[in-house]
């Protein structure tokens, strides 16, 4: 199950529609250019924050959460601001285990 986080603050648990989100599914979520960062090691299932690495430049809101979440597991990205919504995810979800 991945976690959806909206600029808005809210989340949503969600499921890919098959074993794996697809590319659709993931611009959907995103909505722009796709890039991210590992929060949690592949030993304990490799979850991973997608994002729009471009958010800041197309004008898209600052997500606090993703931002807390971002700093809490990877303190040496203090400087990076998430902007736009995140996909939280284990990278068996989206076949880049």
């Amino acid at each position: 199950m991945a976690r959806w986080i909206l600029v808005n603050g809210s989340e949503r648990e969600i499921f890919p529609s098959g074993r794996i989100f697809t590319g659709a599914e993931l611009d959907f979520l995103i909505d722009g250019n796709i890039s991210g960062y590992l929060l949690a090691e592949r030993i304990i299932g490799g979850i991973f924050l997608y994002m729009d690495d471009e958010g800041k430049l197309k004008g898209k809101r600052r997500n606090r959460l993703a931002t807390e979440l971002l700093h809490f597991y990877r303190w040496d990205l203090g400087q990076v601001v998430v902007y736009g919504n995140v996909l939280l995810a284990d990278l068996c979800e989206t076949g880049d285990a």
